[in-house]
């Protein structure tokens, strides 16, 4: 607790519906970065929980520090950057194949001590990965942004800054990116049954799952199969997953905005298929020299590794949803309870029973988790409340018309401003208005769908507005710093994302 209230703690990210597990595995991976051979600098990190809400704090002279090591070390060793993004997929791959083994009919044959291991395992394989892929968020994050800087710097100073949207964009596709391409193959067969799409022009999306599951079975079929593919695509940490029904209303969306699947399928292979050209094409007019080629392929890696290695834990936590139930099961708690407790505490809890409600009940109000170093603490209650309000910002409104960031997917339109900043405030956002938020995460998709811009406090070039606007294609500003202070609900805005600016109108 000492540790805690010594320290000087600034907020780095917020996000939402989030537990103890896995909350506590990015700080006891990143207190390790010498022992995976990323720095010989541990970066504190701690997570507080607060009801749904989730926020990162980090120590900022011990983040500084840690950033410029890092960067020092990949100017001195140029492939170490490539390398530990092989790594982190690696190690990602191999942590999806283990948690596809926890099913749970094995699970029930398993002794308590068996199901421990079991935990134990994964706990160590994902703060490993944890660990391993600190290196993005360090090297471009808030105000340390290597990556976003180097890029800006090279094409800036080749007077080709818009062409920063196509050179950064991935070869690969997310698996986010993928789940949309195989919803639009669905729309298409759902397009060539007239009836059918006048039935999802009419009917509300819990009515459509009863008439498509009775009367249409190929659509049905193909729906349950997407829903059992991609269930896990944004259940972040701890879901829900989507089911059939949420498919069903993304499809209704999609008919409701008129969108010819045909087309936009024939734009994305036209666009996969001459990416790779038309980036050489760039990159030969402006000559760039060997450097800054390398950079180049540094920040459109990370681009994609960012968002693919969350996709890869994402993925994980939905499939050890099994063990969790399971162990829930056996100690007459309920998943939500479980998810609360430390590793230590789930080891006592299996082997010996017996654990303390009134400090779970506790945690599930309010509990801050810590790691500096070898220490980690924790804090319950009043404690971890008094954390929360001495580290809160000071937020206060700043009176200006017009504010800058960073492009990260280009583009002009106007609309109306939508703060959101949960997942509950997602109701007020309708179709075509603009999406002011501190930061963007998966919880936020359904938003972000009906949004026409995107304007970040936050974020760089490997952010998830930034990714997630180039794939939905729609303009994007991070970055500003300011955006949530400057900016109202009902505020008409332009997002000029290709200068990199938003003013009011």
């Amino acid at each position: 607790m000492s540790m805690a209230k010594q320290a000087a703690w600034s907020i780095i990210a917020k996000e939402y519906v989030a537990s103890l597990f896995p909350a506590f595995m990015l700080p006891d991976g990143w207190a390790r970065l010498s022992k995976l051979g990323i720095l010989q600098h541990p970066v504190s990190i701690a997570v507080a929980i607060h009801g749904e809400d989730l926020t990162w704090f980090c120590q900022p002279k011990n983040w500084e520090i840690a950033h410029r090591r890092l960067v020092a070390k990949i100017q001195l060793y140029p492939r170490f950057l490539a390398q530990n993004f092989r790594t982190c997929e690696e190690r990602g791959k191999k942590l999806i194949a283990y948690a596809k083994t926890l099913s749970p009919s094995f699970l029930r044959t398993l002794t308590a001590a068996q199901l421990n291991r079991c935990y134990q395992r994964y706990v160590v394989m994902n703060t490993t990965l944890y660990g391993l892929s600190a290196v993005i968020p360090l090297l471009d994050f808030q105000t340390t942004t290597f990556i976003t800087d180097e890029i800006n710097r090279i094409l800036q100073g080749h007077n080709a800054a818009a062409h920063t949207t196509l050179l950064t964009t991935p070869r690969r596709a997310t698996y986010n990116k993928r789940a949309e391409i195989a919803l639009l193959h669905i729309l298409a067969t759902i397009r060539r049954q007239s009836r059918l799409v006048q039935q999802f022009k009419t009917l509300p999306p819990d009515r459509l799952v009863t008439i498509i599951s009775g009367n249409y079975p190929t659509v049905w079929r193909k729906i349950r199969s997407h829903a059992q593919t991609f269930a896990w695509v944004n259940y972040v940490y701890q879901g829900p997953a989507a089911g059939p029904a949420y498919f069903v209303s993304a499809l209704k969306d999609l008919v409701d905005q008129g969108i010819s699947p045909e087309a936009q399928l024939r734009q994305y292979e036209q666009e996969r298929k001459t990416l790779a050209l038309r980036q050489h094409a760039v990159v030969k007019k402006l000559q760039l020299d060997r450097n800054e080629r390398a950079i180049l392929e540094l920040a459109r890696a990370s681009v994609f590794f960012k968002p693919y290695r969350r996709e890869l834990q994402t993925w994980s936590y939905y499939l050890l949803e099994p063990l969790l139930a399971e162990m829930a099961r056996r100690a007459g708690l309920t998943i939500p309870e479980i998810r609360m407790l430390l590793p230590s505490e789930v080891e006592i809890l299996l082997r010996y029973g017996g654990v303390d409600r009134s400090e779970i009940r506790n945690r599930l109000r309010c509990v801050v988790y810590g790691r500096q170093g070898k220490r980690q603490w924790l804090l319950v209650g009043k404690p971890a409340a008094d954390f929360l309000q001495a580290n809160a910002e000071k937020n206060a409104v700043v009176e200006v018309n017009e504010i800058h960031g960073t492009t990260a997917c280009t583009g002009k339109v106007r609309g109306t401003v939508k703060l959101i900043s949960a997942p509950s405030e997602m109701g007020k956002m309708k179709r075509g208005d603009i999406l002011v938020s501190r930061a963007t995460s998966p919880n936020l998709m359904p938003a972000i769908r009906q949004a026409s811009a995107i304007v970040t406090d936050e974020g760089g070039l490997t952010c998830h507005a930034a990714i997630v606007s180039r794939e939905l294609l729609i303009p994007c500003v991070v970055g500003t710093k300011i955006a949530t202070s400057v900016f109202r609900d009902g505020d008409r805005v332009e997002v000029d994302a290709e200068r990199g600016v938003v003013r009011k109108v």
